[in-house]
């Protein structure tokens, strides 16, 4: 009955739910020469609990930051910071926002001897100017279609 008490207490213990009282018990059952078999893996573990803890001196928990790992940080850190900089220096100095793309700049029609360069104003110019251009282009793949066909048919 004692064991399923111990084995009860085995998985309180595991997951958190023991009192100090309960912990004790665990202490002085495995600091006993007659443990069963299936229990004996248990052993170190509660060993440990019950003497690796008060052996251990109070700054023993604080955590220990070797300088590797601080070397590491102010790498990750300067990174970060460059990147930043650069980032930042770009955004300054390019002039992406400054001036809009624009597909029509530099064109320009002559309209009664007067140059034009309004993008507002030549923008529907270019764009008839290269519907036409799209139709004929259409127009002279269906004449080459129809000629092939007539001298297919020629060849017969």
């Amino acid at each position: 009955m004692e064991n399923k008490k111990i084995e009860e207490l085995i998985d309180c213990f595991f997951e958190g739910l023991t009192s100090n009282r309960e912990e004790q018990e665990l202490y002085a059952f495995f600091a006993q020469e007659n443990i069963p078999e299936y229990l004996q893996k248990y052993r170190p573990v509660f060993a440990y609990f019950e003497n690796g803890i008060r052996d251990e001196k109070p700054n023993d928990f604080t955590p220990k930051v070797s300088s590797q790992p601080k070397k590491k940080r102010i790498w990750i850190w300067s990174g970060i910071a460059a990147s930043l900089l650069l980032v930042i220096g770009l955004r300054i100095f390019h002039p992406w926002d400054r001036a809009h793309f624009n597909p029509y700049e530099g064109s320009y029609i002559i309209r009664k001897g007067v140059k034009i360069s309004d993008p507002e104003i030549i923008r529907p110019e270019i764009e008839r100017s290269l519907y036409r251009v799209s139709m004929q282009e259409e127009i002279s793949a269906r004449l080459i279609d129809q000629f092939e066909y007539q001298e297919l048919m020629y060849e017969q």
